[in-house]
């Protein structure tokens, strides 16, 4: 399917707003998936704003 840049832009921020406004005890893995779909389709702002905030995720310490 080929999303449009706006369409990308809101699967963006929805994504990014879930994933930092839920509980942690949340599962807020398709909020993941969602940000690393956008960044292996979309370009530019919105693209780097996923990989940033991917990145982020992934920087965070683990909980034991």
């Amino acid at each position: 399917m080929n999303w449009s840049l706006a369409d990308r832009t809101r699967k963006f921020w929805c994504a990014a707003y879930f994933y930092r406004r839920a509980d942690p005890a949340r599962d807020r893995a398709v909020a993941v998936k969602v940000l690393a779909q956008v960044t292996a389709t979309a370009s530019g702002t919105v693209q780097d704003r996923a990989a940033n905030l991917l990145r982020e995720i992934n920087e965070q310490p683990t909980r034991t």
